[in-house]
């Protein structure tokens, strides 16, 4: 029987520089009565929330050289009365700063999660 060589987990598609960073986040109560529509319908008296955050750590291993990440993130979530969440906006910037000759490198991610069907 084959042992695993490798020390840590491993699977397709993982990506060793993705950090994990825990993140504070600020939230903010952006509107109680919002009219707000998704693939179901129209809903009228929707909470908006506002969660924004940072963090920045510095990353490296004994095969990489330490290189400092920075992510922001910004999301919007609207709650319709008797519902629940129907819409959902999720926005993500990861910013590694290579060293000092080397400009800052970003990366986007921007997510948008709506309601469908509602029974």
């Amino acid at each position: 029987m084959a042992r695993n060589r490798y020390l840590l987990p491993y699977w397709t598609g993982l990506d060793y520089r993705k950090p994990r960073i825990s993140i504070p986040i600020k939230i903010t109560i952006k509107s109680i009565n919002e009219v707000v529509t998704v693939p179901d319908g129209t809903f009228k008296g929707c909470l908006k929330i506002k969660n924004v955050g940072f963090a920045e750590k510095v990353i490296g291993t004994e095969w990489l050289p330490e290189e400092k990440v920075r992510i922001d993130r910004e999301c919007y979530k609207w709650f319709a009365p008797g519902v629940g969440v129907i819409k959902v906006i999720f926005k993500e910037k990861e910013t590694w700063i290579k060293g000092i000759a080397s400009p800052p490198i970003p990366k986007f991610t921007e997510m948008t999660m709506q309601l469908e069907i509602f029974k």
